[in-house]
Order: C-alpha cells, then sequence, then structure tokens
C-alpha cells in the first residue's frame, strides 16, 4: 500500500496485480511519503502484537486496515483510493507460483493448485498464524474500501495521470501462465465468483483457455 497524501491518492496493492512494478514507478515518478511492505513483526509482548503480528503489510485487506489501523482507514475513506485488476484466473496460477516460490512445493501441506484455492475458500488468507502464506490469493476484492476505484488492463497511462494530475506513461505485461484443468477452473469459479463478476464489468476478457 502506498499513501500520496499531499495529492490526496492512496494506492492498495492488490497482491499479483503488477504491484511491485507499478510501486517501483509510482515512488520513482510521483515519489512517496508512505509505504507499506514485509510481513510485519511486532514486539514481543506488545498487545499490537496478538493483532496484525505476521501479516503481510503490503497486502492488508480492507478489513486487516480496518481493523489494525482506524486512524489510517478514517483517512483513506477521504482519499482517492484506486487498485489494479487482473483476470481472476490467470492470477490464481500466478499466486500459487508465488506461493512455491516463496515457500516451495508442500508447505503447510499444500501440495497443488487446488488445495492451495480451496484453502482461500476456507479463508486461510485471513488467518493471524500463518495467512500471510496465502494472501497472495486473496480475492481481489477483498481489498476494496468503499470509496475505491478498480482500474485494468495493459495500459494504465491515462487513469494514472488523472488520479495524479500529471502525464505518466506505465505499461504492465501479462506473463505467461500454465493452463488450468477443468476441475481447477471449477474451484477458480467458485470461490473467485466476485472476482470473475468485477473483472467482467471492467470489460475484462475472461480467460477461456491459459
Amino acid at each position: 500500500m502506498l499513501l500520496f497524501r499531499e495529492r490526496g491518492v492512496a494506492y492498495v496493492h492488490v497482491p499479483k496485480t503488477s504491484g511491485t512494478k507499478l510501486r517501483k514507478f509510482l515512488s520513482s515518478e510521483v515519489g512517496v511519503r508512505e509505504s507499506w511492505w514485509g510481513v510485519a513483526k511486532a514486539p514481543s509482548g506488545s498487545p499490537e502484537g496478538l493483532r496484525f503480528d505476521r501479516t503481510d503489510r503490503a497486502h492488508w485487506t480492507a478489513a486487516m486496515i480496518r481493523e489494525f489501523r482506524p486512524a489510517l482507514w478514517g483517512k483513506m475513506l477521504g482519499m482517492r483510493v484506486f487498485s489494479v485488476a487482473r483476470d481472476p484466473f490467470r492470477r490464481a496460477v500466478s499466486a500459487y507460483g508465488q506461493f512455491l516460490r516463496n515457500f516451495g512445493e508442500g508447505a503447510a501441506g499444500v501440495r497443488c493448485l487446488s488445495e492451495y484455492i480451496r484453502r482461500i475458500g476456507d479463508g486461510a488468507h485471513m488467518s493471524r498464524r500463518d495467512g500471510y502464506l496465502y494472501i497472495h490469493g486473496a480475492p481481489q476484492v477483498e481489498f476494496h474500501l468503499p470509496n475505491h476505484r478498480v482500474i485494468s488492463g495493459e495500459d494504465l497511462s491515462g487513469e494514472l495521470s488523472t488520479l495524479f494530475g500529471v502525464d505518466l506513461r506505465f505499461v504492465s505485461s501479462e506473463r505467461p501462465v500454465r493452463g488450468l484443468s477443468e476441475s481447477e477452473r471449477s474451484l477458480v469459479e467458485s470461490v473467485y465468483k466476485e472476482d470473475i463478476l468485477l473483472w467482467r464489468s471492467l470489460g475484462g476478457r475472461v480467460s477461456v483457455s491459459l
């Protein structure tokens, strides 16, 4: 998450939506006053430790911001808040790939994409103990604040320029991902139903084959 208080803009970093690339771009081109990154580690014995220790600060969902940082939540409601959307099918594959890179096959007993998605469907990404293992696959809609604006597309320059009031040239890229089996697609359709509806409402075409 990035805050540009002087411009009244907040960027909510939804995982696996070109966020790292966009964070670097905005930090360079616009300048950042406040940035959240890394797994939170509260001091031992701190009351806050029970609330947000081990959560991924770069990817706090809207519910996490409201609970962990109520003052920040209030300020953000008065800002122009935005995030970027991605095809839910491609994003699910990409999120599991991130899980494998970060933690390895079999971590927490997860040995396949289907098991990873099932756990997210069961709310594992909101766990205080190991939610950070699954946060990259959390549904996109769970990151949205009430005053949220969602943008999409490879060329986001126009949208970003309007938000920040300066000329910005940013082009994202979609990396190739592996295909999905019928059972995997059914799981994505079930767990990410709202994300699919969001993607279609933005004019995005849901992947028929990956």
